[in-house]
């Protein structure tokens, strides 16, 4: 029986193996770029968590390979107006990163198109060969991390959103027999009853709502319903 301190050392290292492996041999180049998809994907709290940062890395990667398309394509041999145009898209993904729910897609977007752009060198076919490499290595990182991640003791939102909310509903329970009894013996409420930082449960809730919808069909199917807890 192995111990649950190497369960997750052990997927995540599994993960990386399978996509280096397989990247080394289709003979990509870059094969590190698929681990970084593992790694990012792997810093999370649960396999909700995961999902959704996958696929937020994926839709900053399209957006950034077009990006970057785009931008060599119309102004390659126009440097000031590259730049102009460049410096508009930068400001824009910057403001976007705050977003607290695709915000990573954007930072992604402008990462991408800034690798693209400068390994590209402004040339067309270096331009489209590392999108290509990117794109590839991103997605083969984000399916080997779920194909392992999914098959090896998941850790579901489903279930931590539920002993988040169980939880909660016992603190407040505790807080008003708190607040019942202060009452009844001084007729006043106690200074020491604290009903915690509500905006910060709500945002918690909010966020594991998000991940329990990307792992659990059953959240997925009913998320009006779930949504209705906040």
């Amino acid at each position: 029986m192995i111990s649950k301190r190497w369960i997750m050392p052990l997927k995540v290292a599994s993960a990386l193996t399978l996509a280096i492996v397989i990247a080394l041999a289709f003979g990509w180049n870059k094969p590190y770029w698929a681990a970084f998809a593992v790694i990012v994907m792997a810093a999370t709290e649960t396999n909700g968590h995961s999902l959704k940062k996958g696929r937020l890395r994926l839709l900053g990667t399209c957006a950034g390979v077009v990006i970057a398309f785009i931008l060599v394509s119309l102004f390659g041999q126009q440097p000031l107006t590259f730049l102009v145009v460049y410096s508009i898209i930068i400001a824009i993904c910057i403001y976007q990163q705050s977003n607290p729910k695709n915000g990573y897609a954007w930072t992604m977007g402008l990462m991408v198109s800034c690798v693209i752009i400068v390994m590209g060198k402004m040339t067309s076919e270096q331009t489209f060969t590392i999108a290509a490499l990117r794109l590839q290595e991103t997605i083969l990182g984000v399916l080997c991390f779920s194909f392992v991640f999914s098959i090896f003791s998941p850790v579901s939102s489903r279930i931590t959103l539920l002993n988040t909310l169980k939880n909660n509903a016992e603190t407040k329970l505790d807080k008003i027999e708190q607040a019942i009894n202060s009452l009844q013996e001084n007729n006043t409420l106690s200074k020491n009853v604290s009903w915690g930082d509500g905006l910060k449960y709500l945002a918690r809730i909010d966020d594991l709502l998000q991940a329990a919808k990307s792992d659990s069909y059953q959240v997925s199917s009913e998320f009006t319903v779930w949504d209705s807890i906040r």
